[in-house]
């Protein structure tokens, strides 16, 4: 029995709609697997960035714990974080200095 005409351009367009189907999934895939990568990425550099940060506030912190036992140091941060003064001292401020 031999498969006419009209049944064999049947089959062509199943198969090229078939075909096109499959691209498109494969296209489809591949295209959400790129957006996957840069937001991986993008995540990366964001970890990174905050890793480094902390480190840097890691190394202050053992600075300071370093310090703390410190006389002059605990002074310094008194006088410099929280305007502590030692009693009977005056501290004066040149407004004119910070106009320059």
């Amino acid at each position: 029995m031999e498969i006419g005409s009209v049944q064999k351009k049947k089959l062509r367009y199943i198969a090229i709609a078939a075909v096109a189907l499959v691209l498109v999934l494969f296209v489809t895939v591949v295209i959400s697997r790129m957006h996957k990568r840069e937001e991986q990425k993008r995540t990366e550099e964001s970890i990174s960035i905050e890793a480094s940060m902390l480190s840097e506030e890691n190394e202050k912190l053992k600075e300071t714990l370093s310090n703390v036992d410190d006389e002059s140091y605990l002074e310094k941060i008194a006088r410099e974080d929280y305007d502590y003064v030692k009693p009977e001292e005056r501290i004066y401020y040149d407004n004119d200095a910070s106009q320059n």
